[in-house]
């Protein structure tokens, strides 16, 4: 007899890997489309609240780790276009190690051209974060969008190699869409409604409480930049992104009085989480 449930395990590795492909092929076509338009990365502009956060945190997190040792690892790992890492980089200089890594290779190229136009380096690797191998290499782990795009079991997987890849006592921080952003739900849906939806398929995040290895332990969990969700309205919208993206940058100059009054009615944006490895 054949076990409950064996026959299902090659139809999920399926399911997993068709995910994994096609959440690589938007980002691929995203970054690609961008660059071909010739879309400058500003990375001068006014950054929105969740990218504060982390730069907070990870400057916390570097500080206290140049108390007993010269240089801190960072893994920007599933980079995105990484002002975080560059305004990082910035600050801490040669104290301060960074590579940045993406599936896509416009990602990187850009992210190249960016860190060269603000007179800074870092490593830049073109690569599959499931086929990574680091071990026991950073300090600091970082990014922004990247849980969501997976199911749990994927989830579980990145997880690990993002607890691998870490010393002892290193940090994982990011940040995911909230569950209960509804600001950002509504525009999702209707963007996915017109086919502008251009981020590929994504669930939002209630809570990583139970997720991770053993040994990996979540340390801080909180909602993050309900003004953010201003942004997404050029999604839903298309015809009036410049007005929406006006008004999205003036809730963000605002952001610490608007968050505060805007986060019971709408949500935060984002859930920023924060592991330990044990």
């Amino acid at each position: 007899m054949t076990p409950i449930g064996f026959r299902d395990i090659p139809v999920m590795e399926q399911h997993n890997m068709e995910q994994r492909h096609e959440v690589a092929e938007a980002w691929r076509t995203y970054h690609k489309k961008e660059s071909e338009e010739g879309r400058e990365v500003n990375s001068s502009r006014s950054l929105m609240v969740y990218q504060r956060t982390m730069i907070r945190e990870c400057t916390t997190e570097i500080e206290s780790r140049l108390r007993h040792k010269q240089v801190v690892m960072l893994w920007s790992a599933g980079s995105g276009i990484d002002t975080i890492s560059l305004r990082l980089k910035n600050t801490f200089k040669n104290r301060l190690s960074v590579t940045i890594f993406d599936i896509s290779p416009d990602c990187i190229a850009r992210n190249k051209e960016m860190f060269s136009r603000h007179g800074t380096d870092a490593e830049f690797v073109v690569g599959d974060l499931f086929a990574s191998t680091y071990s026991d290499q950073f300090d600091i782990v970082v990014n922004t969008g990247l849980l969501e795009h997976f199911d749990k079991r994927d989830q579980e997987t990145l997880l690990k190699v993002f607890s691998k890849s870490l010393v002892s006592g290193g940090v994982y921080v990011t940040v995911t869409p909230f569950v209960g952003a509804k600001l950002y739900d509504y525009c999702k849906r209707k963007a996915m409604e017109k086919g502008s939806w251009p981020y590929g398929p994504e669930s939002a995040i209630l809570t990583m409480r139970n997720l991770g290895p053993e040994g990996f332990r979540l340390i801080g969990e909180r909602q993050v930049g309900a003004t953010d969700q201003m942004a997404m309205l050029k999604h839903a919208f298309p015809r009036m992104k410049g007005a929406f993206g006006y008004a999205a940058t003036l809730a963000n100059s605002i952001s610490p009085i608007l968050d505060p009054a805007l986060n019971p009615l709408i949500g935060g944006y984002t859930l920023f989480d924060k592991f330990v490895k044990e």
